[in-house]
């Protein structure tokens, strides 16, 4: 699973070269309290179940990666 990530982040970093309006690239760092950290997490846990619903009925069309990280530094 590890080297699937790091496939993955690479695929993403090589992307960031190519002029392609679909893609989206986004880093940040942010400071917050450590209850507000976990509402971040639990957001984006909520996004990976909604997304799902999305998921389930869509014909396959398009291959797409989605990449996301959150740790702390």
């Amino acid at each position: 699973v590890k080297s699937h990530h790091q496939n993955f982040r690479n695929k993403a970093i090589n992307s960031l070269e190519e002029d392609n309006d679909f893609d989206l690239h986004y880093s940040g760092v942010l400071t917050l309290s450590k209850k507000d950290a976990v509402k971040v997490r639990q957001l984006l846990l909520k996004f990976l179940a909604d997304k799902e619903e999305i998921l389930m009925p869509s014909p396959n069309e398009d291959i797409i990666a989605l990449n996301f990280d959150l740790f702390k530094l």
